[in-house]
């Protein structure tokens, strides 16, 4: 705790702005996949790029969640348009890397000897284009 005057602030969490890293990294990952094959899509996606915010607690992120974070960062879903359910199901997908590699950093080695598994980028950019064939 850092003090100042009458007021107790808390130090800023250097875990969170790893959390924001990976975050971006994240996202930008995503839309190299995308590239230029859908407009709304990478609309979409450098307007969560380009902003700021970050959800909070983003390794629990579910749809309405998400949803309501696009609103936030004030992306316009055009009406009948099936962008915010093409981003979820990417983020989802790159979600679900994340929390893989989460638990692969987070877990020891094996006495075995056996060499540790690492997820590839190469996985994040099937599961993403599996997705968007979908």
């Amino acid at each position: 705790m850092v003090r100042h005057g009458k007021h107790s602030h808390a130090k800023p969490n250097q875990t969170a702005e790893e959390g924001k890293e990976v975050w971006v990294n994240m996202v930008k990952g995503i839309i190299k996949t995308v590239g230029d094959s859908n407009e709304d899509l990478t609309i979409g996606l450098e307007r969560i790029c380009g902003s700021k915010k970050v959800p909070r607690r983003w390794m629990n992120l579910n749809k309405p969640k998400f949803v309501s974070f696009l609103k936030y960062i004030r992306f316009k879903i055009p009406p009948g348009s099936t962008a915010a359910d093409q981003l979820w199901g990417l983020f989802s997908k790159a979600i679900e890397v994340e929390k893989k590699k989460e638990i692969k950093r987070n877990t020891k080695p094996s006495k075995t000897g056996n060499k540790d598994e690492t997820i590839d980028e190469n996985e994040i950019t099937a599961l993403i284009e599996e997705k968007m064939e979908n």
